[in-house]
């Protein structure tokens, strides 16, 4: 199938990706930076993909994300990765899946 791939700083998801709609997306894969997707969430909610996949670097922020996507997703599978030995940073990935019907 046909993916769109964008480094998307500063600007807001809406602006990077116009032309998409609600149902157009089956996997969206977020990998946000230390700040979480907080600005991003309500569009995200709408475009209301089957599946996420997050990469977080920070469990503070994922937290409050994860918060507000479990109202409308579950989370299937999560799993740290610590790919900086000796010290505190581990990314986190979390496989979540719609429970919702699509908006």
């Amino acid at each position: 199938g046909a993916y769109a791939e964008s480094a998307v700083e500063a600007e807001k998801i809406e602006v990077q990706f116009p032309a998409l709609k609600p149902g157009a997306v089956d996997l969206l894969i977020a990998d946000p930076p230390r700040n979480g997707m907080a600005e991003a969430l309500p569009f995200l909610k709408q475009l209301g993909p089957e599946h996420i996949l997050y990469i977080s670097c920070d469990p503070n922020t994922l937290a409050r994300d994860l918060r507000q996507l479990l109202e409308s997703y579950r989370i299937e599978s999560i799993q740290g990765l610590d790919f900086f030995p000796n010290s505190y940073h581990v990314e986190t990935v979390v496989q979540l899946r719609r429970t919702t019907v699509s908006p």
